[in-house]
């Protein structure tokens, strides 16, 4: 998957088995990336800092485990990702922490930006739709490599479901920029 803004950033798999498909036509007409739920998912090797963060995804009611967080983005040994978390304790939410403690500010699709968390599900997702979600880490967070699709490759925790479009910038936006993004990835896949 690649680094659109020519930062070398780009997203690999090098064991055919494990890649993700991607898919025409998927969310308003565009293409979107597919995980399985079960061994899937890309990464960029090389260091990286995120702060803030947009994903368009879709979490997907027969692939994703209902027992298993499905990480969208991060490294969870860095102590810092974006995850969906289906799970009894933070059902249908969002975990931003990792392995630690690094919270985020985060809104889902149009909901208002909530207080700083780990953990939370004051925005749940729902299966089969397409979602927005932006979260602040509000400060960059320093990862030694950018994981998709999965929390712990080759162990646990995978995503089922499909990615359209992330952005990720290294420092903070203001809040009419926030406002910016989103209302082009909403126009963008037509969501909410």
């Amino acid at each position: 998957w690649a680094d659109f803004n020519g930062g070398g950033a780009n997203l690999t798999q090098g064991t055919a088995s494990l890649k993700p498909i991607r898919n025409t036509g998927v969310v308003n007409g565009r293409a979107a990336v597919a995980f399985d739920g079960v061994d899937d998912y890309i990464q960029h090797v090389t260091g990286y800092t995120m702060q803030n963060v947009f994903i368009v995804y879709k979490v997907d009611s027969v692939t994703q485990s209902a027992t298993e967080m499905g990480q969208l983005i991060g490294n969870y040994n860095d102590a810092a990702h974006v995850a969906i978390d289906p799970t009894v304790g933070n059902l249908q939410g969002h975990s931003f922490d990792g392995n630690g403690a690094t919270p985020a500010t985060y809104a889902l699709d149009n909901s208002a930006t909530s207080g700083s968390v780990a953990n939370d599900n004051t925005y749940p997702w729902v299966y089969d739709t397409f979602h927005l979600v932006h979260a602040d880490f509000g400060s960059g967070q320093a990862l030694t490599r950018m994981v998709f699709g999965s929390q712990l490759p080759g162990q646990s925790d995978q995503f089922g479901g499909d990615i359209a479009e992330v952005i990720i910038y290294s420092g903070s936006l203001t809040g009419p920029e926030i406002a910016a993004i989103k209302e082009y990835l909403r126009r963008k896949y037509n969501l909410w």
